[in-house]
């Protein structure tokens, strides 16, 4: 079962939940495994505020 959980993380096929976490004072986003608890995708929350807000995609003009 080990080897089947290893191999879903090499094709992106792992499951779990969106998962925010503060790295000193910024605000992280990221996907962690139900499994293994293993995070992946971390990023900064603002980034993707930025870049939403930028496209309007959030009800704000661009």
């Amino acid at each position: 079962m080990k080897y089947l959980h290893k191999i879903a993380h090499i094709l992106n096929w792992n499951y779990g939940k969106p998962d925010a976490f503060y790295e000193g004072e910024k605000l992280m986003m990221s996907f962690k495994c139900t499994g293994c608890e293993r995070r992946s995708g971390i990023h900064p929350c603002d980034d993707v505020i930025d870049r939403e807000l930028e496209k309007g995609i959030l009800g704000f003009p661009a």
